[in-house]
């Protein structure tokens, strides 16, 4: 029973933001940036706080209006005053607007040090997770911040030499551990796996350059189910690979870029084959020891380092201490730790030419042309993009309770690092989105001026329509285009719906974020890619084949609406204006659209589900596939939730003992809710089901509690997958 008990799930576990969750954190160039930009947005509706978000997306038409409504044109925001935004933001035709309108162009901008507390003020606290930031041009620190807790429990507060997690920022160690050994003749990019792990499904086709770039088709370990589940125990490396090395690929050998752990955990066992050390003892060797890094390492068992920062997740509001992965999973995909100063450090050495020579720099951060015709800015390890243009070389990272960003702008020397100690959340603002405007702050002068977004009425409405259709942004993010009404509007998976507005006949804008679209056409007029521009980066995503959807009766549709067991959560179907919306713990509502009888497609997340219908009609479960992967989930009967009577609750208020391997499930009650916590996982709701029973909101699990004669409670019944356990009060 202690085993069943381990499955319960974190409430963000996720089978659909890959790569949120299952990546280590990667943040894709556009995709999980549209509409995320949640740097502290006005937190009312007044004309200021509207004028200051049109400010931010070049919307002068919005602009102009506020003006003539009276919006206060020398108000601040985050200590800087409209005319100060717009010219930060490069909207120098919003700035001269201002200029005329009587907006005092002599106010200063303050230190930057006071611009990244501002930006944190609405959103860290002494009891939420936080952030460190450090900003350095030309060599020298111009700003190195901290804010909030490195344990909200113990209430440390976040200190600028202490470590963190940094996820998949640890590939560019990776890779550059790949080129040194190729350096010194003992490897090559070219050479093919199959000369390092004799075995490999075709790894006679894939080379190690194919590994670097997430060009291989290897299928991603870390999405799916199945590695949620086992995340926290230990394994090695062999046995890890032994997990994927004979799945099918996902697609021919440099025909597309998908991202994929896989890779770098296989180049990391790479190195320690070749080198004849492990990758944490050949990075130290080669590169943390030479270069004084003495806060940076490879993790290889779990994070609990005293005196540094633990890893958090916020839900709701509630900060709460998180396990995260073992990290013997995470190997040369993401194990590493480290600290502002080290990776400043890291990135003057890199570009200083003090760990590889000026060639192999290049081919760290060259694009790669790929088989489907489109191009990768991501290099070896690198992503390389541009910010109003701005030449930058980046990478973020994250896993649950961690997240981080490393941007570099070589020709300005200046370096930015973030490091947050949450996992990606709609609860905390964006590490990248901070940083970016960060690099505004200090780089604006020597950055492009942006046009001003402005509503273009004559373009022709017929052709609105072949705009419409999904657009891959990265298995399984997909861009929904739609048209309702005369207007086009964009969604990403996750994401609600936004409108946007033409700019010229192929180019669009959004409002609500500073974003563009501009859809291509091939030579027979046929739309064919979206390219999506966002903070700095550019990215070519192919229009995928149009699906053909069935049409099923409001009374086909019932029968589907229910609750769906998917082993670490739940998802709830439920009908609503005669469509279908899916439901998975912790996740939005999003619209599944039916392409046969049973089985139906996410409208914007590149997934699909096969309804399990028996001969009289009834649902008993469904297959859920995605990324490669099948799931099976059944279809479950969950109690209704019943008012528990007032005061009642704080009765049930202790520890249950479950066992030795389990531990003991600590039960409290805030704010009116009943919560239950087994050791290493967070705090989940319990709901009243009925007298003394409970069952769990998230999680397919139930459980009743029993008194004694004098009706004070001793133990408790646990139900779930079928089987139960007695499990004691303890004092």
């Amino acid at each position: 029973m202690c085993a069943v008990l381990k499955e319960f799930p974190n409430p963000a576990w996720s089978v659909f933001v890959r790569h949120f969750v299952f990546s280590l954190g990667l943040v894709l160039a556009t995709s999980s940036l549209v509409a995320q930009d949640k740097t502290k947005q006005p937190a009312d509706s007044s004309k200021v706080g509207q004028l200051f978000s049109a400010i931010s997306s070049g919307d002068i038409t919005t602009v102009e209006k506020l003006i003539d409504q009276g919006a206060d044109i020398n108000a601040k925001q985050d200590l800087l005053t409209p005319y100060m935004r717009a010219v930060h933001s490069g909207f120098l035709p919003i700035a001269k607007l201002l200029k005329e309108e009587g907006a005092d162009t002599t106010i200063k901008a303050p230190p930057i040090r006071d611009a990244i507390g501002l930006l944190l003020a609405d959103s860290v606290s002494d009891t939420t997770p936080g952030y460190a930031f450090l900003v350095s041009k030309d060599g020298k620190v111009i700003a190195e911040e901290c804010f909030g807790m490195a344990n909200v429990e113990k209430k440390t507060a976040i200190k600028p030499e202490m470590q963190f997690l940094i996820g998949s920022v640890s590939k560019q160690f990776t890779a550059v551990a790949i080129l040194k050994l190729q350096e010194s003749g003992k490897l090559s990019v070219d050479d093919k796996l199959s000369k390092y792990i004799k075995d490999f499904h075709r790894g006679d086709e894939i080379s190690l350059h194919h590994l670097l770039t997430h060009t291989s088709g290897i299928t991603n370990y870390t999405n799916g189910a199945a590695f949620r589940l086992t995340q926290e125990i230990e394994t090695t490396e062999e046995d890890l690979i032994q997990s994927f090395k004979y799945s099918k690929l996902e697609f021919e050998p440099g025909e597309k870029f998908e991202y994929c752990n896989s890779g770098y955990f296989l180049l990391g066992h790479i190195v320690g084959k070749v080198s004849g050390l492990s990758l944490g003892e050949y990075l130290k060797k080669e590169i943390f020891d030479p270069l004084g890094m003495k806060n940076t390492g490879v993790q290889n068992d779990r994070w609990d380092k005293p005196g540094q920062a633990m890893g958090h997740r916020v839900v709701d509001g509630r900060s709460t201490v998180t396990k995260t992965w073992h990290m013997s999973r995470a190997g040369g995909a993401g194990a590493m730790y480290s600290n502002l100063r080290d990776l400043m450090t890291w990135n003057e050495s890199l570009f200083g030419g003090k760990v590889l020579t000026e060639a192999s720099l290049k081919s760290a951060f060259a694009p790669v042309s790929l088989g489907n015709g489109s191009t990768s800015n991501y290099g070896y390890g690198f992503f390389a993009g541009t910010h109003r243009g701005l030449k930058n070389i980046n990478h973020s990272g994250g896993l649950d309770g961690f997240a981080s960003y490393l941007i570099r702008y070589p020709e300005q020397k200046t370096t930015i690092v973030a490091l947050r100690n949450a996992s990606h959340s709609g609860d905390m603002p964006s590490h990248v989105q901070i940083s970016l405007k960060l690099a505004e702050y200090v780089l604006h002068p020597e950055m492009e001026t942006r046009k001003v977004h402005v509503v273009n009425k004559s373009v022709d409405p017929d052709k609105l329509k072949d705009y419409v259709g999904s657009y891959d942004y990265g298995s399984p993010v997909i861009m929904q285009i739609t048209l309702d009404n005369g207007q086009v509007y964009a969604q990403l998976a996750g994401q609600p719906k936004y409108p946007i507005y033409p700019l010229d006949e192929s180019t669009f804008f959004w409002k609500v974020v500073d974003a563009e679209v501009t859809f291509e056409r091939d030579k027979d007029g046929k739309v064919v890619a979206a390219v999506h521009r966002q903070g700095g980066t550019e990215s070519r995503n192919l229009k995928t084949d149009d699906n053909q959807f069935v049409s099923l009766s409001i009374q086909e549709l019932e029968k589907y609406a229910g609750f769906y067991d998917y082993g670490g959560a739940i998802m709830e179907v439920t009908l609503t204006k005669n469509a279908l919306l899916a439901q998975l713990t912790g996740q939005p509502k999003l619209r599944i659209l039916p392409t046969a009888k049973h089985t139906f497609k996410w409208a914007v997340v590149d997934a699909k589900i096969e309804f399990i219908v028996d001969e009289n009609g009834k649902v008993s479960g469904g297959k859920h596939t995605q990324g490669g992967k099948t799931l099976n989930v059944a279809k479950i009967d969950l109690q209704a939730e019943v008012e528990a009577p007032a005061g009642t609750l704080k009765q049930y208020v202790g520890a249950y003992n479950y066992g030795l391997l389990a531990g003991k499930m600590q039960v409290t009650l805030e704010d009116g809710k009943l919560l239950a916590q087994l050791r290493g996982q967070p705090k989940l709701v319990l709901v009243a089901t009925g007298k003394d029973s409970f069952r769990w909101k998230d999680v397919n699990a139930s459980i009743v509690f029993y008194r004694d004669k004098d009706g004070k409670i001793t133990h408790a019944i646990h139900k779930q997958r079928g089987q139960e356990s007695k499990v004691p009060k303890v004092e």
